[in-house]
Order: structure tokens, then sequence, then C-alpha cells
């Protein structure tokens, strides 16, 4: 899944498959307003698996004949990033993991959960996507959680942190 940044659609032209576990159970809560609306005209999968890889539907929104590179964000590092990374690595996807789009439910969790991916295969990623100045339609979008004071999010504790 690509990150939407606040401005609204993703902003790199990558599909994008919106997950969630156990909200219709009525165990968690539905994701934060901004997401789902910045994801408007996608479709949520509903599922109660941690392991988004072991959903069907999940699994028949991702399987593209032509797609072998996936990235992933999640809530918990630890548990619905590691278990659904190993998966498609075993199946010859390549695997980028968005270390600052996912936090842990400690620094050491986290920390520990991005080495057992890194180790399967996957590759981290962290501002990965912009690579080149002169992609210009996207330049704004990357800019604003790190400029003019704004909030950006802290990877680790999932709590907003002021960048100066």
């Amino acid at each position: 899944m690509e990150l939407p940044h606040r401005t609204g659609r993703p902003q790199n032209g990558l599909p994008v498959v919106h997950s969630t576990v156990n909200v219709q159970t009525g165990l968690n809560k539905p994701p934060v307003p901004h997401i789902p609306k910045a994801l408007d005209g996608y479709p949520i999968y509903h599922r109660t698996s941690i392991n988004s890889w072991e959903d069907v539907e999940f699994r028949k929104a991702v399987d593209d004949p032509g797609r072998k590179k996936l990235i992933m964000t999640a809530l918990w590092t630890e548990a619905c990033l590691t278990f659904p990374a190993f998966n498609p690595l075993a199946e010859g996807y390549e695997v980028y993991v968005r270390v600052d789009a996912v936090g842990g439910t400690s620094v050491a969790a986290h920390d520990a959960a991005l080495r057992r991916v890194e180790q399967a295969g996957a590759v981290q990623l962290f501002c990965g996507l912009q690579r080149e100045w002169k992609r210009s339609e996207t330049v704004p979008a990357f800019m604003s959680p790190h400029r003019n004071g704004r909030h950006a999010w802290d990877p680790v504790l999932l709590r907003p942190q002021r960048i100066e």
C-alpha cells in the first residue's frame, strides 16, 4: 500500500489495497478518518486474520499476473507487517516496507520486526518513492510532511512530532 499524503490521493499512481482487521467484528476501531478519505474510491477489505496474506479477498485484490513488487505498510510492525511480508517473499515477490509508515508496540518490537523482514529479504524504504526531483508533480506532497512546521508521524511510537 502506498501511503497517501494529507493532500489526498496517493501521489505516485501506484495501486492501493487497503484492509482492516476486526473492525467489522467491533474488536478494533476503524482507521483514522483521513485514511479512508484519502483512499476514497478504493475498496476496503475487512478481515479477521492478522496476516492479511491469508485472507482470500485481500489476496484476490493483490494478485495480478504482472505485479511482483509490493510496498507494504501496517499498524504494528511486529504483527501486521511482519507476518504478511514473509509469505509474498516466499512466493517470489519483491517486498518493500515503508519504515516511516508503520510503528511497533515498542521501539524494541519495531526494530526487531524490521530486522526480521530484512533478513527474510524485504527492503526497507524511507522516502524511496520520490527518487528524482524532476518528478515535480509529486514534490509538493513529498515535502509537505517535512516543511513549514507541519507535523509528521513518529514511525516508532505512532505519535505526532513537530518537525522544525
